[in-house]
Order: structure tokens, then sequence, then C-alpha cells
């Protein structure tokens, strides 16, 4: 399971998420207080920006997006979608962050 302070991560709203995603590698973790015991730990993901959308103040991003879970981290490459990891039924993420470590480092390799 992965864990993360909020405080440590910015937020993304309505008005900036397309241009902050479109900024580089970006990783989103779609949030709620709810199920903060399942929260994603980014601490130790490097190597990309780091941002969360908390469903309970913009809930039409969720819509948008498709997150039909939280948590649910997405991988953005210049605004293109890369990876998506989603909670299962029970609200707990499976990724570890050497899962999510992993795609944020073939994304990198890739520009060679």
């Amino acid at each position: 399971m992965l864990v993360v302070n909020a405080k440590s991560q910015d937020f993304l709203h309505e008005d900036d998420y397309d241009k902050k995603t479109k900024q580089g590698i970006v990783l989103v973790e779609f949030w709620a207080s709810f199920n903060s015991v399942n929260e994603v730990n980014l601490k130790k993901i490097y190597d990309c920006k780091k941002y969360r959308v908390d469903m309970s103040q913009d809930p039409s991003l969720m819509a948008k997006h498709s997150v039909m879970a939280v948590p649910t981290v997405v991988i953005y490459h210049n605004g293109k979608e890369v990876k998506r990891f989603q909670a299962d039924i029970s609200f707990a993420m499976k990724a570890t962050e050497g899962d999510v470590q992993e795609v944020v480092d073939e994304i990198i390799m890739d520009q060679f």
C-alpha cells in the first residue's frame, strides 16, 4: 500500500489541470480525504512533477478523466496519458512506488 502526506503535494484544479499536465512528465493522483488510509506515497517517485486532485473540490475533473475509484494515479508525458493505476474495489492501490517509478523511468529512457 502507498501512503503520502497531502500537505506535501500541490493540488490541480479545473482551471490549471490541462496546462500543468502538458509540462513534461507529470503524475496526478485523484484523491479523497475519506480514503486517506490508501493515499499514494509519492515521496520516493522522482524525475516528474507530482500533483493531486481532491475529488471533493473538483468532482468534474474525475468525470472528465474517467476516474472511477480513488486513489487513481495517471502519468502524463507532454499532455498525453501514458499509464493509469487504479484502486481496486476495496479502494486500495495494488501498485507500488516501484511500479510507478518504472513507468517514469521508461518515459525518460524513451527520449534517448
